[in-house]
């Protein structure tokens, strides 16, 4: 919450975009996924700085509420 945000794989290198921090604490093995939405790239560009892998699940899997921008598609951050 406080703090800069390191990669958990080099501790001189970013994390990512906006979604560095789900990034990396998925890709040090503190949570199992994490779920975004990813405008402009914004799940896709950390969590390859990261090592894991973004993707989109078949769309009504994730619900759809509580998001800025609700017609995207949901993508999941996992190891």
């Amino acid at each position: 919450m406080y703090g800069q945000t390191n990669n958990p794989y080099d501790l001189s290198c970013s994390p990512g975009g906006s979604s560095g921090g789900p990034a990396a604490i998925v890709a040090a093995g503190g949570s199992a996924f994490d779920i975004g939405s990813d405008y402009r790239g914004s799940l896709r560009f950390p969590s390859h700085c990261c090592g894991i892998s973004a993707f989109k699940p078949t769309s009504g899997r994730v619900p759809e509420t509580g998001h800025i921008f609700p017609f995207g598609g949901k993508i999941l951050l996992v190891p």
